[in-house]
């Protein structure tokens, strides 16, 4: 595809030759991060050079790179075989040497012929060389001149490491690739690229999803620019047909406009309306397989095709960067992407555009095509190309300026303006049918204006040829948007309402769709208006939602915009329907519409009334979070995708704090987090909607309305924190982790001063204390002198002042909080200072009893281990009676609400009761065990403390008891609690639990790594535990854990003599659930690859047995999907699988080959390289073509990325491996299957391109 040869390099012209080192040059230098201006060349190719065409001069220290030898370079061209004699009578014409060349020995530079026409063989190029230093022998420091000769064949290698260049020599070479460009004027200006791009200073690239309002061009162009400089950057790039996006994307690569334009040489470009082969997917696939670095441009590009090709350009061995273009400006973030939306021009812009693009127009015509055009480039050079120079169009209404863009320069056709309206009623068309069938649809837009499929065809191609309709395969639009709405304004008025009707009950489901989303951009329409009305009416098309199909639920979104408050009405009928009915109105197909709707403040309340019951009604899963998640984005004050006003969005989360309702309070806590939020945003919205100009939504412009937001979400908190309820402690929350952010991002220290104040008088405010002290604990710079004593004052105002506030403010703080006000500098003696103030906390706590009691219900439902830890330790270090305190906090766990209740203050008390009183930990430890309710806890506590005997026998009365779920027993072997003889104990006893087998994996598993981490052998005792565990496996279920874990296990504990019983055991398991489909692949994958490393000897002899080969349990079966993963065969050491196959050789070499995944990825690439244990089977195998034939079988991919038949050319090549191998008869196989199967590829490339344009040549 991206090739060039000798031979092609041959039929360059003079010009194009010098041209082409001259660019191969100056990409060389972008690639080394030099600057092109370091390449000089041009001028006229037959003037006199002085045997210098292209000169390329570097500083001392640049770098050199595989293509310049020297610092300074000169390259002299000659389109013509330069033999011996030639090269003398270059170098020295009229026998002496040329002063250039004395020069640039001078400068110990280097000297390189470049010959089109000429391929010189090893020796005829060693001749040529030996000519070049004949020529400059004796001259001073000739030994210091660098000299080489490039025939054809070596400037073709240097060229294919280009694709950009490729594309280029094979357009001046008459052999372009058919739809593929190089860096050119794909915008096709009149100008050519000698015309430099327009720019103003109006705001018209905006990011999709990003905050703010937009970007001016330069800036834009900036931001895509360093996008697509990356290896992997992929960008989109989106707007309305004829707003001059492909102008844009050609200027990107324009060092006139702005700085750090992009490598012209880099581009390969191609528009899908120009019908390319290959397409770009094997394009995509093959410059990343070729690993060149290339910025790959795709225009007209559809949503589907752009993500499959983001796949392939982001893979991790790519190194090219994706630019898609397309007019459809329906948002869509993929993955991976950055998406760029690129608005109308200003009609300054227009018409300056136009009065250097169109001779003769006079300056008044153009501001009134400008204005005409709003900001639509193709529509206003379209128009002006009709004006002649003495006409005037300033006093034309827009109805005839509309006629006279429509009729261009042709004579009027009323016929042709019919039928162009019958086409603009869908937004794209299958323009090729001529049936009647259903799927066909001129015959349908022709039968709503009476003409007849064959006329509208004509008339159709008479629109093609004056730029109103594109063509992609088989599908046709009307374009741009601005003329199509328009003349299916005009279409709707002149059709009766009856056959339009028709047209939509005759149409089939794809032509209904495109039909309804033309309507969603005629909202001004009044005929639309009132198809979409009729169609929101109860018995409409659209009128009881909850029964449409999921063609009808696309129609309902794409005409909502004609009618809003209509879309909400038939949405509310259906909600209330189902409510009377008892049913559940299921929320999936309206999410994105409602919060659309919700975009007009006059709507938002209805809007989010009818979320909140969708997600209320909803049954838990994956949609309904989706739900809940994108609900709180709508009360941000960026990218909220509405123009609800503060008050307005106040009152809602207001009343879902106030509900009784257990959902709608988290939505409105979440709601307010949001509101609360000063950066970060993000957002679930689609900011598209029709034809309704639509922003992100109201956000503050001004900084009186960032005050305004925040002082309004403020007052909300403070309203609640009045109630001093249950909802108050969680606002207080809240607030006090926004507190940092209102501070420093918001800049609201007055606010904050005066919030802070407000709440402690009411009580104290442990998470307000927190949250301010955070703010100067996480500075990287001091603060003003000014905003530290305010800060400090604010902290005074809130600290906690008595015990219990001390206990409130340090130790009851959830985990992520624990330390939030301990800064990155100087943590350690922080840490230090606090553990040791909770410490004292606890002994103050001990002595004060009654205090105490106060605040033991709070404590015993704390969970932060990390501030309950050093508490406890004072509680204990101080305590007069350990054991009554003991009792006290287990009476407050029994009386603790059972969801709320924390194991965490009691594990910790008995964490540190065993350094103080071992004593009276073991009595504790024994009362948890045999008390109904802690013994449920009792693992937690004993595992956290030194296993002793007594302790190890409580376990196993904890398990004999099975009063404890097994997941409360993992982690015991962590921090080497365990020894390896109570491993062995415990773990048949866990294994009875259930979930137990889990559990016991992830113990043995621990402790395994940590014999390993202490370089020990594993003892006797741990090697029967595990075997134990090996044996409770039967295969006959999903693991919950993770099989590597098993795997490791068995690798470890089954590689003795004495394990091969049950090695042949587990051998035996594996292929019976293997036959019922009881194990899961992957797993399998594992454990089998385990057991080959344990016992590879055993295993093959078991899985390769004379016989077994076509069994189901046998060994191809077992391997079937080794196309996706590593092969468990790989596990085998090489010399063990080669004794093993020589002791059959004829039987086994080809039985191991046949099921041997032979290759593999390369490091970070997707390029297939041959394993060296294959190769070397291969090699010992006394067959190898019929080894190689067995490989070969592998060659064909199961799952790929990208082009099928790229992939399993990339795996052929692998073949190449062999060319010149010293078995001649393995060569010329290997040859000949690789060129067999490469043509056997093209019926499959031919599948592939019939099947890129099915899906790529739509407009929808």
């Amino acid at each position: 595809m991206f090739d060039v040869t000798g031979q092609d390099i041959s039929l360059l012209s003079d010009e194009d030759l010098r041209t082409l080192v001259g660019r191969l040059c100056e990409a060389e230098l972008r690639r080394l991060g030099l600057s092109p201006l370091c390449a000089t060349w041009g001028g006229n190719q037959n003037a006199v050079d002085g045997g210098v065409d292209v000169r390329v001069t570097l500083g001392e220290s640049a770098p050199l790179g595989a293509a310049f030898a020297r610092p300074n370079a000169v390259y002299q061209v000659k389109a013509e075989d330069m033999p011996r004699g030639k090269i003398l009578a270059e170098m020295k014409p009229d026998g002496t040497v040329r002063p250039s060349i004395l020069e640039l020995a001078a400068a110990g530079g280097s000297y390189i012929i470049v010959s089109s026409k000429g391929s010189a063989s090893d020796f005829a190029l060693a001749d040529r060389r030996r000519a070049m230093h004949d020529a400059v022998a004796g001259i001073a420091n000739c030994d210091d001149l660098y000299l080489d000769f490039y025939d054809r064949d070596r400037l073709a290698t240097w060229v294919r490491d280009h694709a950009g260049i490729v594309t280029w020599v094979r357009v001046r070479i008459g052999r372009p690739i058919s739809g593929w460009r190089p860096y050119d004027d794909w915008a096709a200006s009149r100008e050519g690229l000698a015309g430099t791009y327009l720019i103003d200073d109006s705001l018209r690239i905006r990011g999709v999803g990003s905050r703010g309002e937009g970007e001016s061009i330069v800036q834009g162009m900036g931001r895509l620019r360093r996008t697509l400089a990356a290896e992997r950057g992929v960008v989109r790039l989106v707007g309305l047909s004829g707003v001059g996006k492909t102008r844009l994307v050609q200027a990107l690569f324009d060092d006139r406009v702005g700085q750090f334009a992009l490598s012209a040489d880099l581009a390969i470009y191609t528009n899908l309306s120009d019908n390319p082969s290959p397409k770009p997917i094997p394009v995509s696939t093959e410059l990343v397989a070729l690993g060149r670095r290339q910025v790959l441009i795709v225009d007209n590009c559809t949503p589907d095709l752009h993500r499959r090709l983001a796949e392939v350009c982001t893979r991790t061995e790519s190194r090219v960067s994706l630019l898609t273009v397309e007019y459809d400006v329906r948002e869509d973030q993929p993955e991976d992407t950055d998406v760029f939306e690129l608005q109308p021009s200003s009609d300054d812009l227009i018409e300056k555009l136009l009065q250097r693009r169109v001779t003769g127009l006079s300056q008044v015509n153009a501001r009134s095509i400008a204005t005409f055009a709003s900001g639509n480039a193709r529509v206003a050079l379209a128009l002006a190309h009709t004006v002649d120079s003495h006409e005037s169009v300033a006093l034309l209404n827009d109805a005839e300026l509309f006629e006279r863009l429509f009729r261009q320069r042709n004579e009027s056709s009323g016929s042709l303006l019919v039928s162009a309206q019958a086409c603009s009623l869908a937004y794209s068309f299958q323009g090729e049918d001529l049936g009647t069938g259903v799927e066909a649809e001129l015959s349908k837009l022709a039968a709503v204006v009476g003409r007849d499929a064959r006329t509208l065809y004509a008339d159709v191609a008479e629109l093609k040829r004056r730029d109103l309709v594109q063509q992609r395969g088989a599908w046709r639009a009307l374009l741009p948007h601005a003329i199509a709405n328009r003349l299916a304004a005009m279409a709707l008025e002149n059709i009766s309402s009856q056959d339009f009707d028709q047209l939509v009950v005759g149409a089939s489901d794809r032509l209904l769709k495109s039909i309804s989303r033309r309507l969603g951009y005629l909202h001004t329409s009044p005929a639309a208006q009132s198809i979409v009305r009729r169609w929101f009416a109860v018995d409409g098309l659209l009128g009881r939602v909850e029964e449409l199909n999921e063609t009808r639920r696309t129609v309902l979104n794409n005409v909502a915009p004609v009618n809003p408050a209509g879309a909400i009405d038939t949405i509310e009928r259906a909600m209330l329907r189902a409510r009377q009915a008892g049913e559940i109105l299921a929320g999936e197909e309206f999410r994105t519409l409602l919060l659309s709707l919700a975009f007009e403040a006059d709507l938002f309340d209805r809007s989010v009334a009818l979320i909140l019951d969708l997600i209320e009604s909803e049954e838990p899963g994956r949609y309904a979070n989706q739900v809940r998640n994108s609900f709180p984005s709508l009360f941000h004050a960026f990218l909220s995708g509405t123009h609800a006003t503060i008050e307005q969005r106040c009152r809602v989360v207001d009343g879902l704090l106030k509900s009784n309702s257990e959902v709608r309070r988290e939505l409105g806590f979440k709601s307010l987090e949001a509101m609360l939020q000063t950066s970060g945003f993000s957002s679930f919205h689609r900011f598209d909607f029709g034809g309704r100009s639509r922003d992100y939504g109201w956000h503050p412009k001004r900084r009186q309305d960032v005050v305004h937001w925040f002082q309004s979400v403020l007052a909300l908190c403070s309203s609640h924190d009045v109630r001093n309820d249950a909802n108050s402690s969680r606002v207080r929350t809240i607030l006090g982790t926004h507190l940092r952010n209102l501070w420093t991002e918001a800049e609201l220290q007055d606010e904050v001063e005066a919030i802070c104040r407000e709440f402690q008088e009411r009580r104290f405010w442990p998470e307000g204390w927190t949250g301010i002290r955070s703010i100067r604990r996480w500075r990287e710079e001091p603060l003003p002198a000014e905003e530290d004593t305010k800060l400090a004052r604010i902290e005074a105002t809130l600290s906690p002042q008595t015990l219990v506030e001390q206990v409130r403010a340090r130790v009851l703080r959830n985990v992520r909080e624990a330390y939030d006000d301990i800064g990155f500098r100087d943590y350690q003696p922080q840490h230090e200072r606090h553990q040791q103030q909770l410490m004292e906390l606890g002994r103050t706590l001990s002595a004060e009893g009654t205090l105490l009691d106060g605040l033991i219900g709070e404590l015993i439902i704390c969970s932060t281990s990390i501030t309950l830890e050093p508490l406890a330790k004072g509680l204990v270090d101080a305590t007069t009676d350990q054991r009554a305190l003991w009792d006290k906090l287990v009476a407050s766990f029994r009386a603790a609400d059972p969801a709320q209740r924390s194991p965490e203050l009691l594990a910790c008390y008995i964490f540190n009761l065993q350094s103080a009183n071992s004593e009276l930990a073991e009595e504790l430890l024994d009362q948890c065990l045999n008390d109904s309710l802690l013994a449920e806890w009792f693992p937690y506590f004993q595992k956290g403390v030194v296993i002793s005997a007594a302790g190890l026998q409580r376990l196993k009365d904890s398990l004999a008891q099975k009063s404890a779920p097994a997941e409360r027993y993992m982690g015991l072997a962590w921090n080497n609690k365990l020894d390896d003889s109570a491993t062995l104990e415990l773990l048949p006893l866990i294994l009875q639990l259930d979930g137990g087998f889990d559990v016991a994996v992830d113990t043995l598993h621990m402790r395994i790594l940590q014999v390993r981490q202490d370089k020990q052998a594993l003892s006797p005792e741990l090697i029967a535990a595990g075997r134990i565990v090996i044996d409770a496996c039967k295969f006959d279920r999903r693991l919950k854990h993770d099989a590597h874990a098993l795997g490791e296990v068995i690798e470890v504990c089954m590689s003795s003599a004495d394990a091969i019983p049950m090695v042949e055991m587990l051998l035996a398991r594996l292929r019976e659930s293997h036959a019922n489909y009881t194990f899961d692949f992957m797993e399998e994958n594992q454990i089998l690859g385990a057991l080959f490393a344990a016992q590879p000897t055993v295993v093959l002899d078991d899985l390769f047995a004379p016989g077994r080969q076509n069994e189901r349990t046998g060994f191809r079966d077992f391997f079937d999907h080794d196309d996706v993963l590593c092969s468990p065969l790989d596990r085998i050491p090489e010399t063990t699988l080669l004794a093993w196959c020589d002791e059959d050789r004829t039987a086994r070499y080809p039985r191991i080959a046949a099921r041997m995944v032979p290759f593999s990825k390369a490091p970070n690439s997707d390029k297939p390289q041959w394993k060296p244990s294959a190769l070397a089977l291969l090699e010992r195998a006394p067959n190898k073509i019929d080894v190689l034939t067995h490989y070969i079988r592998h060659f064909e991919p199961m799952s790929w990325s990208g082009s099928r038949s790229a992939t399993w050319e990339a795996n052929a090549r692998l073949l190449d491996h062999f060319e010149n191998d010293s078995d001649t008869d393995l060569a010329a196989f290997a040859r000949l299957q690789r060129d067999e199967l490469i043509r056997s590829l093209d019926a499959l490339k031919r599948q592939e391109l019939d099947s890129e344009k099915r899906e790529n040549e739509r407009f929808e």
